[in-house]
């Protein structure tokens, strides 16, 4: 009776096992047959991921760039061509970019008349606290000589140059690019100032453009300020 029990349990086993192989068979070949989307089928579906932002205004800086040596005084000598000069005034600010952070400088003094070999004026920028590994080095101060605000403002990597006039990509609200040509009125080191193409609230794309094109659907992944 005993060895009858033992035999009925194995073979019980036996059938659980096998059965439970076949169930994990049938799930992997379902599996198998499962169509896995491609990168241009995801992009049909849920459109080209990019990062946009919306416009709004700022304020833009003409700016005037000025070298020269900052001491450990935290002084920086810098020159100034005549056009340059009558740009300056004292007590102007500007910004020097060291390892990614900006420190802010102010006009002291600019000399009376131009040196005599070189024909440039003398301008001396004082700077507050900044690391001493950022003195005693050559440098380039961007000093704002003047200020407009309510302006459209854009990094110049946002707009593509590519072509005669430049542009953005827009989106509409199908999500949807369309192209908006542009005209800059001034521009600085980092930035355009924007005249025409573009609208307070208008949504545009911020992230690399050179693959996109026109009514080419897309997703925001990611949206600035």
């Amino acid at each position: 009776m005993k060895k009858l029990v033992r035999i009925t349990f194995v073979l019980l086993i036996a059938v659980v096992y096998f059965g439970s192989l076949k169930y994990k068979d049938s799930k992997n070949q379902k599996a198998a047959l499962k169509v896995i989307p491609t990168m241009p089928q995801m992009r049909s579906d849920n459109g080209i991921p990019v990062y946009a932002k919306e416009i709004n205004k700022n304020v833009f800086e003409r700016q005037a760039s000025l070298s020269g040596f900052i001491s450990k005084n935290n002084t920086m000598k810098a020159f100034a061509t005549p056009q340059e000069r009558k740009l300056l005034k004292v007590g102007l600010t500007g910004n020097f970019t060291f390892q990614d952070k900006k420190y802010e400088g102010r006009i002291e003094s600019i000399s009376t008349g131009t040196a005599l070999l070189s024909g440039l004026f003398e301008v001396k920028v004082k700077f507050g606290k900044m690391p001493s590994e950022a003195t005693e080095r050559l440098a380039v101060i961007l000093i704002a000589y003047e200020k407009r605000k309510d302006v459209i403002v854009l990094k110049r990597d946002v707009v593509t140059q590519r072509t005669d006039k430049p542009f953005v990509y827009g989106v509409d609200k199908d999500l949807k690019l369309v192209k908006k040509e542009l005209k800059i009125e001034a521009e600085n080191n980092e930035y355009f100032m924007i005249s025409e193409g573009l609208e307070v609230g208008d949504l545009i794309v911020t992230s690399d453009s050179r693959t996109l094109k026109s009514d080419d659907k897309v997703y925001i992944s990611k949206k600035a300020n």
